[in-house]
């Protein structure tokens, strides 16, 4: 085994190790002595790949992060499938299922004694799946299908209101979520100059209202 597999390895595990105990104990009550118990390593060793807590749930983040995007981007450049149903799909991956291996990091970085990063892994997404949809959008404007001067930023729009409206209203009722959604759908409707209720349709075209 090479020497940077090694190091890769390590930081994985160490990964798991603290998502496992930031899970079970919560963030604030983990310290770094207890990551480096579970993993069987030296204090050396653990400062050698992270410097302190808050760089491995950076880590943990990124990791979750990463996977988004690269899941997004193959969906966004399958070519064979119609341009609406690419942005459902794409829009549809940033919904991390519960089964998934780095879907604790989410209820982590919900927390109010983590709000730093739960704005800083918004902004990530906001930032790393904005230029995924718009390739998709300008596909669409090119087949006549969307008729917008600024399609970087009507997703960026939709991406954010996601993001920082609706995710974080996981607790709100239910007529209160499907307002906001009713919201969503009729003004991201306008951003790409398209008839009302299009998105709509497309919704309960595959199921889904």
């Amino acid at each position: 085994m090479s020497r940077m597999v090694e190091i890769t390895e390590r930081k994985q595990e160490i990964l798991d190790a603290a998502l496992s105990l930031f899970s079970e104990k919560g963030y604030s009550k983990t310290s770094i002595g207890d990551i480096q118990d579970v993993v069987g390593i030296a204090r050396g060793t653990m400062y050698y790949h992270f410097s302190s807590k808050e760089e491995i749930l950076d880590a943990l983040i990124m990791r979750l992060h990463n996977t988004v995007i690269t899941k997004a981007k193959r969906l966004a450049e399958n070519k064979n499938i119609p341009v609406p149903e690419r942005l459902l799909q794409v829009l549809m991956s940033l919904r991390i299922q519960e089964d998934h291996k780095d879907s604790k990091v989410l209820s982590i970085v919900h927390s109010s004694e983590n709000a730093l990063f739960h704005q800083k892994m918004q902004s990530m997404i906001v930032s790393g799946i904005t230029p995924v949809l718009t390739v998709i959008i300008e596909d669409g404007i090119a087949q006549g299908l969307y008729s917008t001067k600024y399609p970087y930023e009507a997703m960026e729009m939709i991406v954010a209101y996601i993001s920082t409206v609706i995710d974080s209203h996981d607790d709100a009722l239910e007529d209160e979520k499907k307002r906001k959604t009713a919201a969503l759908l009729y003004n991201a409707e306008r951003l790409l100059g398209i008839e009302e209720n299009s998105f709509s349709n497309i919704l309960k075209h595959y199921g889904i209202s």
